[in-house]
């Protein structure tokens, strides 16, 4: 994904184009379908997303369910 090729990429994103294309050189795009989970509580940190259009919602539950 090209930063150059991405006008709606968000405004943090935006500083230094050539920093952003060599962060996402290796990246791919995985589309996700809606309410899928994509991480649980505890899970290793392999993983960072960003989301190029759509929502993500997070929720954080308690062990009591709250």
């Amino acid at each position: 994904m090209k930063a150059k090729e991405d006008e709606n990429i968000s405004l943090w994103l935006r500083g230094d184009l050539k920093q952003w294309d060599t962060l996402t050189a290796d990246c791919r795009l995985m589309p996700i379908k809606k309410n899928a989970i994509l991480f649980l509580k505890g899970d290793p940190a392999e993983n960072a997303y960003v989301v190029k259009s759509g929502r993500i919602r997070m929720i954080s539950i308690d062990e009591s369910g709250n």
